[in-house]
């Protein structure tokens, strides 16, 4: 039995099921076609929301429901997002954070300042800051982090918005010379501060952005990150500056700010000291060491998907895009088969995205194979108080077909 339908699009917790309309058999046998419906909104009254049969066929099968299929809002359905991202490349990061965030797995990104790398060291008026070198930005990037453009010359892009441009393109073919193997993807605003003129050449020559700054205000665009699982721009992406003097109490309260709206997470260090460093080589507001890891220790204890900036914002431009549609099926053998579409080019965008399915009830998943990539493991099986069993797996990037199989209870 072959029918088209609707397209859903993320998200589908605010979305009414499109709901699929099938003539009955008699009109069939007379040649008309199938007909489905569009995304409308389902009268109260009509107890058959979103089934693909007619009463009188529903008597014959009993998976009278399509399989629904979405993205969860981050990886693995984690609870938030978080990137640790750092500013200015100084040397103690290299030497201290990075050390410390590869023994506990987490991923983050190096926001550098392209021109002063070859220098060695970048003057902020009259104090001067040791840097590391490109050698060591390869290491970090060769390791799975993200090594990304704080511009070339650090200059402040909202004083000096004619700069924006060429500040941005000289850093991100600095970024191509010498990482080639690593993608330009993100950029992080001097000073945490923005332009109009410059959010505009920043989505000439970037993919996303990070501003950010000090609040302890969620409605503040200067917040540690996205209230949410999608920012209003993704050029201006706030931070949360972590300073010497910031307590234990305050930082929590942005934490769980972020994980309560299933947000996105972004704290921004500078200097990291270890005991013994020489203090030449640290950063602006340098913190100990103890702090550091206390800080990530209470990041860790929580349900966040710990990814870079640019892999955040990849995953989000992608689950917003991605269109799933029901192309055919076969109720009475219980396979239905989707395509999907990513709209965006899997070389740049190229993460998993993590997706739900929901079968109709009485009818558990039998397998999901993907075209192509052979069958899909599933990651879990859980069951939600609507008592129907909910399936989670990984999608690859870019566009594709995928069949599911239920399991027709005997008898049917």
């Amino acid at each position: 039995m072959l029918s088209k339908a609707g397209i859903w699009r993320y998200p589908p917790m605010n979305t009414r099921d499109c709901k699929l309309f099938v003539y009955s058999v008699r009109l069939l046998l007379l040649g008309l076609i199938v007909i489905l419906g569009g995304c409308a909104s389902t009268p109260a009254e009509e107890k058959d929301s979103g089934s693909i049969f007619t009463a009188e066929e529903k008597g014959n099968v009993v998976c009278s429901t399509a399989p629904k299929l979405f993205p969860v809002s981050w990886y693995g359905n984690a609870k938030a997002a978080c990137s640790i991202t750092f500013d200015d490349g100084t040397l103690d990061q290299f030497l201290a954070a990075f050390p410390e965030l590869e023994r506990r797995g987490i991923p983050a990104t190096f926001f550098v300042i392209t021109d002063s790398m070859d220098h060695g060291f970048w003057m902020d008026g009259d104090t001067k800051y040791r840097l590391f070198s490109w050698d060591n930005a390869r290491e970090i990037a060769a390791a799975g982090y993200e090594v990304a453009s704080h511009s070339a010359g650090h200059i402040d892009l909202a004083a000096y918005p004619d700069k924006a441009f060429s500040e941005m393109t000289e850093s991100a073919k600095d970024l191509l010379r010498e990482i080639p193997n690593q993608p330009v993807f993100s950029f992080a605003w001097p000073y945490w501060r923005t332009s109009s003129e410059g959010l505009e050449a920043a989505a000439s020559v970037f993919r996303a952005a990070r501003s950010g700054g000090i609040s302890d205000d969620p409605d503040n665009p200067r917040f540690g990150g996205v209230v949410g699982d999608t920012p209003g721009n993704l050029y201006a992406v706030g931070a949360r500056g972590v300073l010497r003097r910031d307590s234990g109490a305050r930082l929590t309260a942005v934490m769980d700010s972020i994980l309560g709206s299933n947000g996105w997470l972004v704290p921004n260090f500078h200097g990291i000291e270890s005991p013994g460093m020489d203090k030449a080589v640290l950063g602006w507001e340098a913190l100990p060491m103890k702090t550091f890891s206390m800080i990530l220790d209470s990041l860790e204890a929580e349900d966040f998907w710990f990814a870079t900036f640019g892999d955040v914002a990849r995953y989000i431009e992608q689950r917003n895009r991605l269109e799933i549609s029901l192309t055919d099926f076969d109720a009475a053998a219980g396979i239905y088969r989707y395509r999907y579409r990513g709209r965006l080019n899997p070389s740049e965008y190229y993460m998993p995205l993590t997706l739900f399915l929901i079968p109709p009830g009485g009818c558990p998943v039998e397998e999901v194979s993907i075209r192509g990539t052979g069958m899909v493991q599933f990651v879990s099986a859980s069951e939600e108080p609507a008592n129907d069993s909910v399936y989670r797996f990984n999608l690859p990037p870019g566009d594709g077909y995928l069949e599911i199989r239920l399991q027709i209870p005997a008898g049917f």
